[in-house]
């Protein structure tokens, strides 16, 4: 979905699919345009995470982290404060 609305700007190989946590090594191995993770692995690798620099975070289906007392949410406030 994303290539049929980025494309000729971002090609496959600039996309990053991070669905287990040894993934994230890829983060350093590749300097993807777009990563996509799940809200659990974003919430256990933050750290890991915000050592990267995004220039955007879309959340899809952002009910999810509605509430400020849930571990997403302070996961994602936390990537967020990190590049402001």
């Amino acid at each position: 979905e994303l290539l049929k609305w980025l494309y000729p700007h971002v090609s496959i190989k600039d996309i990053l699919v991070i669905d287990k946590s040894k993934d994230t090594d890829l983060l350093e191995k590749k300097n993807p345009q777009i990563v996509i993770v799940s809200y659990e692995l974003a919430t256990r690798l933050r750290t890991k995470l915000s050592n990267k620099f995004f220039t955007s975070i879309i959340c899809d289906e952002s009910h999810y982290v509605k509430n400020i007392y849930t571990q997403r949410f302070k996961a994602l406030t936390f990537l967020i404060k990190v590049f402001i």
